[in-house]
């Protein structure tokens, strides 16, 4: 963390774009900053688009009740929490993504990324580890080190960068896991109407544990 810099976004609506590439402090148009007693930096919107440049490594926290969030640059941890509105992260050492409507996309996340979502889609690029929960919306990880994916509705497509364990549940939706090339790990895999396949030989390179009610399987290696 950047000196243990910590901002903070309020927003009703409007666009969040929030910059972490400054060397020290924070520059902010469209909105409000004031600077509490603890450090914390608090910037307020409006309806309009809130522009926010701080520091690298600087821990970022957003909140809007309907308007898009961006986030740029190279933060430290990053929570969003928005009513309606997509969520977009280009970087991030933690994530806590949430939203009630709109899509989520994540393109890199060092550690945890978790995201909550009720209808929209979630797009992973990178991350150590990925924590989803969808009611609608298709949910794909890109390259992802552990996983954790539930769903009601909508399909799950997670691809493993590394041995490990994979989890994915659905009410509603195929399932397809790819894992790197040679990997046999301990496979579960069940649903109740649909086909299973399972690509990769059964051995002990990590897990997948796989089950959906209305759903195909696949599990195969690169």
């Amino acid at each position: 963390m950047a000196g243990g810099l910590r901002v903070r976004v309020e927003s009703r609506s409007g666009l969040v774009r929030v910059h972490a590439v400054l060397d020290e402090g924070v520059e902010v148009e469209g909105g409000a900053a004031e600077r509490h007693p603890d450090g914390d930096v608090l910037v307020r919107g409006g309806s309009r688009t809130v522009e926010v440049r701080c520091a690298r490594g600087a821990d970022v926290v957003v909140g809007s009740r309907t308007g898009s969030v961006e986030v740029h640059g190279e933060p430290g941890a990053v929570r969003v929490t928005c009513g309606s509105g997509s969520i977009d992260v280009a970087r991030a050492a933690e994530l806590d993504a949430r939203t009630a409507s709109g899509s989520v996309a994540v393109h890199a996340c060092d550690g945890t990324c978790r995201v909550v979502v009720g209808s929209g889609s979630v797009r992973i690029g990178r991350a150590a580890h990925a924590a989803v929960a969808a009611v609608s919306g298709s949910v794909q990880a890109d390259e992802v080190g552990g996983a954790d994916v539930k769903t009601v509705s909508g399909a799950i497509s997670i691809g493993a960068r590394a041995q490990g364990r994979f989890v994915a549940r659905s009410v509603s939706g195929a399932v397809e896991v790819v894992l790197p090339a040679g990997c046999s790990p301990r496979a579960r895999l069940r649903s109740v109407n649909g086909s299973v396949r399972a690509e990769c030989e059964h051995g002990e390179d990590g897990e997948v544990d796989v089950k959906t009610v209305s759903g195909t399987i696949r599990v195969r290696c690169r």
